[in-house]
């Protein structure tokens, strides 16, 4: 007979394989990734909430008024809520931009912590310390003044 039953066959009888131990699931490499992308956010919001400043109140009408910042471009200053983070990929198309004023403006990139008061629309923004005192800018012109006093007289 040609074709006959293959378990007939001894040729084609296979002998009995030990069967392999089950083996303990492998660690896969993207959770410790995971893991690590928790961590990594997990740190960039506590660095964010330490940036944050404490509430302050309202000069006008005492109520608690919202942290942002100034930011100077092309098309004017705006204000936005938060905390400023140069983020060129996202962006700042925040839906909560407020224009500010269209006179003048700021460099790109160069910001101001600003507090808004919604309730009043004003903003409050503290100044810093002015680079030269009046008095030693003052000493400075009547010393120039003389100078060019000076130079004139002597033909120069």
């Amino acid at each position: 007979m040609l074709f006959w039953k293959r378990s007939e066959d001894p040729w084609d009888q296979k002998p009995d394989k030990p069967r392999r131990e089950p083996k303990e699931p492998q660690v896969n490499p993207l959770d410790s990734l995971k893991a690590w992308n928790k961590e990594r956010k997990a740190k960039a919001k506590e660095k964010e909430e330490a940036k944050r400043l404490p509430p302050e109140k309202c000069p006008w009408c005492g109520k608690d008024m919202e942290q942002g910042f100034l930011l100077g471009g092309r098309d004017g200053v705006r204000w936005y809520p938060g905390i400023y983070k140069a983020d060129p990929l996202r962006g700042l198309g925040s839906t909560n931009q407020i224009d500010v004023l269209d006179e003048g403006g700021l460099w790109r990139g160069l910001y101001k912590t600003t507090w808004l008061c919604r309730d009043c629309k004003k903003a409050v923004f503290t100044m810093p310390e002015p680079l030269i005192s009046q008095d030693s800018f003052s000493a400075q012109v009547a010393e120039y003044a003389e100078e060019t006093k000076e130079e004139e007289e002597s033909g120069e």
